[in-house]
């Protein structure tokens, strides 16, 4: 996910890292943005049935593994995700609601869809809804995100809530729509955003452009993401970027 805003569920050892922020007005919103990382899902209430738990963890042990791996082949794992010259540098739709920002991270992926047959993967997003489609052990509560598209989940507008986690109800919210154009996601705060650009290529084609952009008013917080929250933006953001270009690409077939 942004300097993607971790919760209450996959997303104690998150506590750590976040309560140094609790009183900072400016890193409130951040502490969205990490809340969706790997450690959130240590947070979790134990399900009442222990299989179920066991399962849980499996998922999460395992999907951890496969992020790590792609940590350390990013110089390689990279290349799919990586922006073309000028997106990362040029404005984006969602850049205007946070001036301030310290961090902004640009992935991109084209994919052999319209737009409007990539929109309706990403307006269903979310925990409770139709997932994110990246490594759903640590950011989906070990559920699987959607394979379809799912009718109930069109319709979307700016103030709706995309949880972020299965428990989150503030997190994320959608800041702004421009249907098969733009999405944008964020906090009420302005301290973070992520964006989700569809530019057509051709008559076929169609980049799918993420933006994340975050600020901060405390050095150990910035430190964080830069050294810790990147890496790990970067391998969920990749997961993500791919499975939307598989699922739009096959359901184009």
């Amino acid at each position: 996910m942004p300097a993607r805003a971790v919760a209450d569920s996959p997303r104690c050892a998150r506590h750590a890292l976040l309560n140094s922020t609790e009183h900072a007005p400016a890193t409130r919103g951040m502490r969205g943005a990490l809340e969706g990382v790997a450690f959130s899902r240590l947070g979790r209430q134990r399900p009442a049935v222990s299989r179920n738990a066991d399962t849980s963890w499996v998922a999460f042990v395992r999907d951890a593994i496969r992020l790590l791996g792609v940590l350390l082949t990013a110089a390689w794992s990279g290349r799919p995700v990586r922006p073309l010259a000028g997106e990362a540098a040029r404005s984006l739709p969602g850049d205007e609601l946070v001036g301030d920002a310290k961090v902004g991270w640009t992935h991109a992926v084209t994919v052999r869809a319209r737009p409007g047959e990539i929109w309706p993967w990403l307006v269903q997003m979310g925990c409770r809804r139709a997932g994110w489609y990246s490594y759903d052990g640590l950011d989906n509560g070990g559920v699987p995100s959607a394979k379809r598209i799912v009718a109930e989940l069109q319709r979307v507008e700016a103030g709706d809530i995309f949880p972020q986690t299965p428990k989150a109800e503030k997190l994320f919210v959608v800041r702004a729509v421009d249907p098969e154009r733009a999405l944008v996601l964020g906090d009420d705060a302005g301290s973070m955003s992520w964006a989700f650009v569809l530019e057509p290529v051709d008559e076929m084609s169609t980049r799918v452009i993420t933006r994340s952009r975050g600020a901060y008013d405390r050095l150990a917080l910035g430190l964080m993401l830069k050294v810790l929250w990147h890496p790990i933006h970067f391998g969920m953001q990749r997961r993500q970027l791919l499975n939307l270009k598989r699922l739009a690409e096959a359901a184009g077939r």
